[in-house]
């Protein structure tokens, strides 16, 4: 029987990327092929238009950086775009993005059987409606069919342990030193529910 709830999570990183999921109350992160928690966000598109995704794709960063692309999630939401001159094809940041969920994808059907179709994309507080946009066309892209977008500081206070009653009140700081960006919200919780109120950061 298939699942009837949203069970996997997605962290779309900057610089690394990561799934879980949830089975009987326990949170698993699923490793990749390498055997890490952790997938490298970089792409390569190799001559015959081959995409290697990962820590394989991060080794030809230095060797091969024309046709080799990490941090695009910087620019999430524009219109840039990059060729990789060896296959002549170009990609901007959500397609990019879709190649690294794509791989994602892969590992959980390698190592759990299961067929990722719906899944949460945590994104920064920092993310306006163009870069959400964004990262829900490259989950499109990815063959997601449903993909709900939580704000990563939420989505921390919950992970930390957030289970407030319904008539406290009160207010979180947040703090994300990321790999390649740092972000800081104010969260408050009022009457069982959890908002961000304010937010800052730097994506370089």
């Amino acid at each position: 029987m298939g699942r009837t709830t949203i069970d996997f999570g997605i962290d779309l990183g900057t610089t690394n990327s990561s799934i879980a999921v949830m089975n009987d109350g326990q949170v698993q992160v699923v490793r990749n092929s390498d055997g890490a928690e952790v997938t490298p966000s970089v792409v390569r598109v190799a001559a015959d238009g081959a995409i290697t995704v990962g820590r394989r794709a991060r080794q030809t960063l230095e060797v091969d950086p024309d046709n080799t692309r990490a941090e695009f999630k910087r620019v999430m939401g524009t219109r840039e775009e990059w060729l990789f001159p060896k296959s002549g094809r170009k990609f901007g940041a959500d397609a990019l993005s879709a190649e690294v969920l794509k791989s994602l994808r892969a590992d959980v059907r390698d190592q759990l059987g299961e067929e990722v179709r719906a899944a949460v994309i945590t994104v920064p507080a920092l993310f306006e409606i163009p870069q959400c946009e964004a990262t829900a066309r490259a989950a499109k892209l990815a063959g997601l069919d449903d993909a709900p977008l939580l704000q990563e500081p939420i989505a921390s206070a919950i992970a930390c342990g957030y289970r407030g009653p319904t008539d406290v009140r009160g207010t979180w700081v947040v703090y994300d030193f990321g790999g390649g960006t740092f972000d800081t919200s104010v969260l408050l919780t009022r009457d069982g529910r959890m908002q961000v109120v304010d937010h800052d950061g730097d994506n370089f």
